[in-house]
């Protein structure tokens, strides 16, 4: 009867030892892992442009100046930040990026025909500061001027 005994529970043993450990039981000291304190993914660099048209393939982009690296242009959205994968979330635009209407631009700025291209209706516009204001990092800022004696 002892043999029986021991047939029968050696694989409620094993049930029992497998269901303990697909539960997540750690040893001492070991820390469980937790996918909701994982460090946020890295921020990608944007795409390097010569003009707007390459920049086309990304939403809401336009290819200007890098704010840390003014001799490097790359496809960033409105607030002068590079996509967050492939979407742009800025409501408005800073100087130098393409616009429909004034209202596109952030305060202080309008949206004007490009400069040096044919002067169409339709033609592609871009967000410039009004008289007066000064593009100074994504923003048109009041330019005040003193006279130094």
């Amino acid at each position: 009867m002892n043999a029986f005994y021991v047939i029968v529970s050696i694989p409620i043993l094993l049930v029992l030892a497998g269901f303990n450990h697909a539960h997540g039981f750690t040893t001492f000291g070991k820390t469980p892992t937790n996918p909701l304190t994982q460090a946020p993914p890295r921020q990608v660099p944007a795409k390097s442009c010569g003009n707007h048209t390459e920049c086309w393939s990304i939403p809401k982009t336009s290819c200007v100046a890098e704010p840390r690296d003014h001799s490097r242009k790359s496809c960033l959205c409105g607030d002068n930040k590079p996509p967050a994968n492939g979407q742009c979330f800025a409501l408005h635009k800073a100087p130098f990026h393409l616009c429909d209407k004034d209202e596109d631009c952030v305060d202080g700025a309008t949206c004007v025909l490009m400069p040096g291209l044919p002067i169409t209706k339709d033609g592609p516009k871009h967000c410039k500061c009004i008289e007066g204001f000064i593009a100074l990092d994504g923003e048109c800022s009041v330019c005040i001027i003193r006279r130094i004696r």
